[in-house]
């Protein structure tokens, strides 16, 4: 299953795209403040493949109405516990918090440690526990 997210850069509206291997449209997930209209005037631009939302993330410019990315592993083990660099905390707990995730918000989570962890370095600050970095919810503030 490859899995998509896109983002719209003025609004904060999520919307995830799941296709199978090869390339098909499987699953739409809505996160956020979503009405049924704007569900409504959406529905006609939902990519209908995944090469679509490949251009779509190839021809990205700072100007595009939509954050396009994908996500290749959305596992607890290799998608998030792995890269992140603080392992002091429980395992335990941390597994707990992720899954009481929704997959936009694990998207989210593991999108957001390229930005939190080099601003921590520099700032000269701690890195949190992963279960502290998954329960506070680091990437939405």
């Amino acid at each position: 299953m490859r899995t998509f997210l896109a983002i719209g850069r003025k609004s904060g509206l999520k919307i995830v795209f799941k296709y199978d291997l090869n390339g098909v449209l499987k699953n739409v997930e809505f996160d956020g403040a979503w009405t049924d209209e704007l569900i409504e005037r959406i529905k006609v631009k939902i990519p209908p493949n995944a090469m679509y939302c490949h251009s779509q993330i190839k021809d990205q410019s700072p100007q595009s109405q939509w954050i396009f990315k994908e996500i290749t592993d959305l596992s607890f083990e290799t998608g998030f516990y792995k890269p992140y660099p603080n392992k002091l905390g429980k395992k335990s707990e941390a597994l707990k918090a992720w899954n009481n995730l929704t997959d936009t918000s694990r998207m989210l989570a593991v999108l957001y440690l390229d930005v939190f962890i080099p601003l921590k370095r520099k700032e000269g600050t701690n890195i949190p526990y992963a279960s502290s970095y998954l329960n506070g919810k680091y990437w939405e503030s």
